[in-house]
């Protein structure tokens, strides 16, 4: 049950002779219990992977969760077009990683250079898949 506060708060009134006076001001507070201690914030687990074919074209797949997980995109990124992909974990296959330019929540990555490549991307980084 919150317990009603009074407060009293003085404003200073201007009269017509110019002269001052203060008058006190009446408001109405209610109490509230303090907010209980919540819990540490968890690290998220989110994968915001940003790609763009910088240096020309790379065909790649992209698929969420496991090499047998849902597709979520499937072609060739010409120069300068670019993608994001999120979620927990994306297996992604690509041809001519070097030419693009990869950014996981928000850091640049470097890829291995040159042929096909299975990459498993999640928020700890980007690793070589099998």
């Amino acid at each position: 049950m919150p317990i009603p506060l009074v407060s009293t708060r003085w404003t200073a009134v201007r009269t017509l002779s110019r002269h001052r006076r203060t008058t006190p001001r009446m408001l109405a507070t209610t109490r509230t219990p303090a907010t209980p201690k919540q819990a540490p914030k968890k690290t998220s687990n989110a994968v915001r992977l940003a790609v763009t074919a910088s240096r020309g074209p790379c065909w790649l797949q992209v698929h969420r969760g496991s090499a047998t997980g849902r597709i979520l995109y499937q072609g060739t990124l010409e120069r300068g077009q670019d993608q994001l992909f999120t979620g927990r974990r994306l297996w992604i296959t690509l041809d001519r990683p070097e030419n693009l330019t990869t950014v996981l929540n928000g850091h640049v990555w470097h890829l291995p250079v040159g042929g096909v490549k299975t990459l498993i991307v999640t928020s700890r980084g980007i690793r070589p898949g099998v």
